[in-house]
């Protein structure tokens, strides 16, 4: 399932043109056992949608580093501990992007995480100043 949004440019106020986005709502459903798309799609060609037995205990649908970055977030801004994190964290999870049975979603991922982890320790051995400089050089 996704959204589609039509946006209007800033600049002169035109269409720039649909854009899809997915989401992850029914991708949560799935794992939860309510397969939303299978239920549309089997009432849509008439027949009977026969579910799948659902998890004992309900399945976190986690985005590990979007997830991460908002922990150190909050934990900066003082809404959230350290340890609250953590124990929001037990139980069953999936994670977005990375599964052992399908590693192509943290594969197209890995070029933007590995260059947003080189940004982030070079401005820690560097400096936020010459991180700007070495960007433009580099990034124009």
């Amino acid at each position: 399932m996704s959204d589609v949004i039509s946006p209007r440019s800033s600049r002169n106020g035109f269409n720039v043109g649909p854009v899809g986005r997915t989401n992850d709502q029914s991708e949560l459903a799935v794992i939860n056992g309510e397969n939303i798309p299978a239920i549309g799609y089997f009432d849509l060609i008439g027949l009977e949608y026969q579910p799948l037995p659902r998890p004992s205990d309900p399945v976190k649908l986690i985005d590990g580093l979007g997830d991460l970055i908002a922990a150190v977030a909050y934990v900066r801004s003082g809404e959230l501990t350290i340890s609250d994190w953590i124990r929001s964290r037990r139980g069953k999870k999936k994670y977005v992007t990375f599964r052992l049975e399908d590693l192509g979603p943290v594969l197209a991922a890995l070029p933007t995480a590995l260059r947003r982890l080189a940004g982030e320790c070079s401005e820690l051995v560097l400096g936020s100043g010459l991180k700007r400089r070495l960007k433009r050089l580099f990034f124009f």
